[in-house]
């Protein structure tokens, strides 16, 4: 057995025989729809697992089999800097900032991007990784082998047609930072324990796809749906953002096909199902993300519901998360604006509601076609702090919806002009509302570490409301929140 994987299964041996009595106080909490505070939080995981600063990312997270999985993203704060140094060389390679480790060189780099999936047992707290990606890609001009794998950004679990349930896991490549590596593998497991990519054969649809990213999963109407992003059908020109259609995902190769947008040149960046349909936002960076609805039949008709990314003067392009609450489509925006971070940036968040209507809950005031619009929640642009510039993720656990951030303020820590301004808000957002309208924040500062910058994933669990953290720094964590169940365990691992 690996020595990470021994040091937190002794570190978790407290946990043993609690298994019952979080379950039981968790079902308790369910009773009535009351906001998990922060003292409800406790961490469970050790920093990257074991130790890892390079497992940055809880970038996946899904309850499957009586366990939680968890998907990393290995080395992202190095990959992007080196992707950005090859594309301008006055970009320095490595990052400049002393908290951020990289190897000196990005030929250097390779070995690093083994990305993994890591299972928790509930009976005892211990962690097992699972599946780490193998050191089998020479890139093109180096002498160093990488993996197939360098993160995992996506799980669903899909019912097959007989009737076997299945963990399916989207991978990522580096196809971004070397282009003539393999895109990316979409994985499958039955049990939680062995994990295999389905086909991708040469000259095939999903062998041709050579996509950068797999994503969100959904099922509809027995079908099954992902996200790929940045790939191109050989021989079409330009790169796309596409919605995949399979009945019988484990067959891959030509089991897929795309969805045509309703637009030419609409990239796809989230779906979800609400409503008796299949709901598509579009990203847009000219004039703001697009929502239709469709009930994914040939020939594929959309209903348009959001358009010029809900009117806004300076309009969120994409959408990060859809998810329905309280009978209405919640939509989590991304409002990155790298030229004013510490204005007119800040993520927002919306409503569709059952008539196709729809609010804004979290933003700007705007005029409509329709009439004005004001923000329900009576809060502006993440939650009234602008560089809250993603809503990351969002979950509904115990009849409240949760709202996790990612707040650029970690990186303008030792920024001479901006130290003090950001200072009191210095790592990410976690945000509750029990009536989707009137929120109350329940930690602005990333858990009390400066370097936890985002909120990633959410999974409701038998055992709890699950959060995945951010940390490209000094490696994820992993925390666990329970009604009333606090002073059951310690805080760390």
């Amino acid at each position: 057995m690996e020595k990470g994987v021994m040091m937190i299964q002794e570190r978790s041996t407290r946990w043993a025989g609690l298994g019952a009595l979080l379950l039981l106080l968790s079902q308790m909490g369910q009773a009535q729809s009351v906001s998990l505070a922060r003292d409800d939080f406790m961490q469970v995981s050790l920093q990257g697992f074991d130790g890892d600063r390079q497992n940055g990312y809880a970038w996946a997270m899904q309850w499957f089999n009586g366990q939680l999985f968890v998907g990393t993203d290995r080395a992202q704060n190095c990959t992007q800097q080196a992707q950005d140094h090859e594309k301008n060389s006055a970009v320095p390679y490595p990052p400049t900032d002393p908290a951020i480790y990289c190897p000196p060189l990005i030929s250097e780099l390779p070995p690093l991007l083994q990305a993994e999936i890591w299972s928790w047992n509930p009976l005892t707290g211990a962690w097992t990784r699972v599946f780490q990606s193998p050191l089998n890609v020479l890139v093109p001009g180096y002498k160093e082998y990488t993996a197939p794998d360098t993160g995992f950004r996506g799980m669903g679990v899909f019912t097959e047609s007989d009737g076997t349930q299945a963990l399916y896991v989207s991978g990522a490549s580096a196809s971004d930072l070397w282009p003539k590596v393999p895109g990316a593998r979409l994985l499958r497991s039955t049990d939680g324990v062995n994990f295999n990519p389905v086909p991708q054969d040469s000259g095939t649809f999903l062998g041709t796809l050579h996509n950068q990213s797999f994503r969100d999963i959904v099922t509809y109407n027995g079908n099954f749906y992902i996200v790929s992003a940045s790939g191109f059908i050989q021989g079409s020109a330009g790169s796309s953002w596409q919605l995949l259609e399979s009945s019988n995902p484990q067959e891959g190769d030509n089991a897929f096909q795309v969805i045509p947008p309703p637009t030419p040149g609409l990239q796809v960046c989230q779906i979800a199902v609400y409503n008796g349909y299949l709901y598509v936002a579009y990203r847009n960076e000219q004039t703001g993300f697009e929502v239709y609805y469709t009930n994914a039949q040939p020939p594929y008709t959309f209903t348009q519901v959001i358009t010029n990314g809900a009117y806004d003067t300076y309009p969120n392009h994409e959408i990060l998360h859809m998810l329905e609450y309280n009978g209405s489509l919640y939509l989590a925006g991304l409002g990155v604006d790298p030229n004013h971070p510490f204005s007119i940036g800040g993520a927002e968040l919306y409503r569709i509601n059952s008539d196709n209507s729809w609010d804004v809950i979290v933003g700007s005031p705007r005029n409509t076609p329709d009439g004005g619009k004001k923000p329900l929640s009576g809060l502006g642009k993440g939650f009234g702090w602008a560089l809250n510039n993603q809503f990351w993720r969002m979950a509904d656990y115990n009849g409240c919806l949760y709202v996790g951030t990612s707040d650029e303020s970690t990186i303008f820590r030792d920024n001479p002009q901006y130290a003090a301004l950001v200072a009191p808000e210095l790592g990410a957002d976690l945000w509750s509302s029990c009536d989707g309208v009137h929120f109350s924040k329940i930690d602005i500062n990333g858990f009390e570490d400066e370097f936890n910058y985002g909120y990633r994933t959410f999974s409701v669990t038998p055992y709890g409301l699950f959060v995945g953290t951010v940390n490209p720094y000094f490696g994820l964590q992993v925390w666990q929140g329970i009604p009333n169940a606090s002073s059951l365990a310690p805080r760390q691992p």
